[in-house]
């Protein structure tokens, strides 16, 4: 009995190879492995601040770690999500796929996301991966003409013997001075003995144009000191004299972004007077710096400029 069981059993093994030969020589193959998505890292995170730069794009792999061909497709369900490329092919060799944010008009605060990787035939599809957005306040804020007063204040910058004055009662208001609403009221600063007056105005520039054009009037040293002219002769026929022989002197300070001064001197009544003009640029805010003085010598405007810069960056700080 026990030789005719173990004769059975050899049988029985014979006929499950046999069954299986057969099915593979009448062309029932087992059906092959599937493709399958491989997807790589798991989560994706990015951080901006609100109202800077977008964040540094990311990558994303995916490739085919089953069999066959993976035809994937890969979408997201996010505004503020780019992903390029959207498809691809894969027999095992890995696909790059390039993430980028786009945060502009978006307020502080947390964002999520998702992507999703599908492909018809794949045995894991669809693969979903995480993504986290993080928007903080910005550490730093756009100077405003409200911010003038504070910032053109050179008290503190000045020796002993000035007085801050009110511009517009002094006749110096922006009217007077013809200049428009894009500029801060002048703040104005007098010494009497000798006499010098100092005094600086403000403009924010927002457009590109317009600040290309401000910046090439500043390191074109032929028209700044034909606009410098054009004012003096402005003051002087005002005053009902002529304008005498000036000789005017260009440097280029290195204040802000860029700067330039225009200087020069003339006589009138037996007196030496002497004038300086200093513009520079920190970002969108140009100021504009003026003295004159009778006798003597005027002060440093590269120092008070300086001074003015750095309550610049004391607000963007």
């Amino acid at each position: 009995m026990k030789n005719k069981k173990g004769w059975l059993s050899i049988l029985l093994i014979g006929l499950v190879v046999l069954l299986a030969s057969s099915m593979v020589a009448c062309g029932e193959q087992v059906p092959p492995s599937s493709p399958t998505i491989g997807l790589s890292p798991s989560s994706l995170s990015f951080s901006a601040e609100e109202g800077g730069a977008n964040p540094a794009t990311q990558t994303l792999t995916i490739w085919n770690s089953g069999e066959r061909t993976l035809d994937w497709v890969i979408s997201d369900d996010a505004g503020w999500l780019t992903l390029n490329p959207s498809s691809g092919v894969s027999t095992g060799e890995t696909d790059t796929i390039t993430v980028l944010v786009d945060t502009y008009g978006m307020d502080a605060g947390s964002y999520s996301g998702s992507i999703a990787v599908s492909a018809s035939e794949a045995s894991n599809s669809p693969r979903t991966i995480a993504v986290d957005l993080s928007i903080v306040l910005s550490s730093a804020r756009e100077v405003t003409l409200a911010d003038a007063p504070a910032i053109l204040d050179m008290s503190s910058d000045l020796p002993t013997g000035f007085e801050h004055l009110d511009a517009a009662s002094e006749g110096m208001s922006n009217e007077d001075l013809g200049l428009g609403p894009e500029y801060s009221e002048v703040e104005l600063f007098l010494r009497e003995e000798p006499f010098l007056e100092v005094y600086a105005t403000m403009t924010i520039i927002e457009t590109q144009t317009e600040q290309a054009a401000m910046n090439a009037l500043m390191r074109d040293e032929e028209r700044l000191k034909a606009s410098v002219l054009y004012w003096l002769e402005v003051g002087f026929v005002e005053e009902g004299m002529e304008l005498p022989e000036i000789e005017f002197d260009v440097t280029h300070p290195s204040i802000g972004e860029l700067a330039a001064t225009v200087s020069g001197q003339f006589s009138m009544y037996s007196t030496n007077v002497g004038f300086e003009y200093l513009v520079f640029k920190n970002d969108k805010a140009y100021v504009e710096i003026y003295q004159y003085y009778f006798g003597g010598s005027g002060l440093s405007l590269v120092s008070l400029a300086n001074g003015i810069n750095q309550r610049i960056e004391g607000l963007n700080d």
